[in-house]
């Protein structure tokens, strides 16, 4: 019987063909880590990082992808060949297995970033005397109404209520809708209305006073509270934007917005971020934490509101002093037509 000879040049291809693939897929592997092995402060890992859920999807689909393109063109050359045996098809499709080898485990990688930061939150817990619930809300200025936001509001019973892109005026509408009684402190930078933070306070917590905010692009407000252990404080960086030097301002001021939270013992720090837990911003949170991540929230996206959480990007976050505060939950909502979808944090001196 004639046997057939081993090609001496394809198996040294073939090796090739799987280092090759294995180089390929490294990037997504390494970048599926937490903080994105170092990178993602640039781009275009920055931009693209937020989305670990469209990423989980993506890569599945690829190394699907990958595998049925692998198999038609093995099937085209046995056609071409009528001799090809199954297991030289096979050796033929290794690197087409290992490519798409590690596009799943990229995938499982990111998918198992978002169920540790928690995807299912648990269930709130009654409130107790002490107690204080923040709301923090980018109402795409008037994205969400004075009434929407009022509504959120009382429906959560918020003591804080933290409004990136919120002129004064809406944070006044919405305030004079709500059955508590509110201060409202606002802050602009431009009179471009995105450009505008506004903060409320429950007047039953005693008389607030502006206090110094870090200094960011979109604006900042901060007040203190007699009742409170510490600052509250509202924030809105700008947004890693690949033009304009944007990623380069936008490093400069993620890390102002945690040093509020960081050097202020019993603070509270909320807003509109514009990065996530794997962004350099906030990899260090020094004796403050992420009450979404802390709460089994921290998986679920804020923005866009339009895609569902576990696919949106989570850039809103409550910062809190993890010394003087616990966390009891986090939950995230949909107000009006605003593009951000809104968190609702409840916490509890410790």
């Amino acid at each position: 019987m004639h046997q057939q000879q081993a090609d001496p040049v394809a198996s040294p291809r073939r090796r090739a063909g799987r280092v090759i693939a294995a180089l390929v897929a490294l990037p997504a592997v390494v970048t599926a880590l937490p903080g994105a092995g170092g990178l993602a402060g640039w781009g275009p890992v920055v931009q693209v990082i937020p989305f670990r859920g469209v990423l989980v999807v993506a890569l599945l689909l690829t190394a699907v992808g990958v595998l049925c393109v692998a198999e038609v063109a093995a099937l085209l050359r046995r056609s071409r060949a009528q001799s090809t045996s199954p297991s030289r098809s096979r050796a033929r499709n290794g690197p087409a297995a290992v490519l798409a080898g590690g596009l799943a485990l990229a995938a499982a990688l990111h998918g198992a970033v978002l169920v540790a930061r928690g995807v299912a939150p648990a269930a709130d817990v009654p409130r107790v005397a002490g107690d204080v619930v923040v709301v923090s809300l980018n109402t795409e200025f008037g994205g969400s109404s004075g009434a929407q936001i009022a509504a959120a509001v009382s429906a959560a019973d918020a003591d804080v209520v933290v409004l990136p892109e919120t002129p004064q005026m809406l944070a006044q509408r919405a305030a004079d809708a709500l059955p508590r009684s509110y201060q409202v402190f606002t802050a602009t930078t431009s009179p471009q209305p995105n450009h505008a933070t506004s903060l409320l306070v429950a007047a039953d917590l005693g008389t607030a006073a502006p206090a110094a905010a870090p200094r960011v692009t979109l604006a900042a407000v901060a007040a203190t509270v007699p009742s409170l252990p510490g600052p509250v404080v509202a924030v809105h960086p700008l947004a890693p934007v690949p033009v304009g030097g944007a990623v380069e301002q936008w490093r400069v001021e993620v890390p102002r917005a945690v040093a509020a939270c960081a050097d202020a013992p019993g603070a509270i720090v909320a807003g509109d971020f514009n990065t996530t837990l794997d962004h350099p911003g906030l990899r260090d949170l020094g004796p403050c934490v992420d009450a979404a991540a802390s709460s089994g929230a921290g998986g679920l996206g804020t923005w866009p509101s339009i895609a569902p959480a576990l696919l949106a990007a989570p850039i809103d976050h409550v910062l809190v002093d993890d010394r003087t505060w616990r966390v009891l939950s986090t939950r995230v909502v949909v107000v009006g037509d605003s593009d951000h979808r809104g968190l609702v944090v409840h916490l509890r001196r410790r």
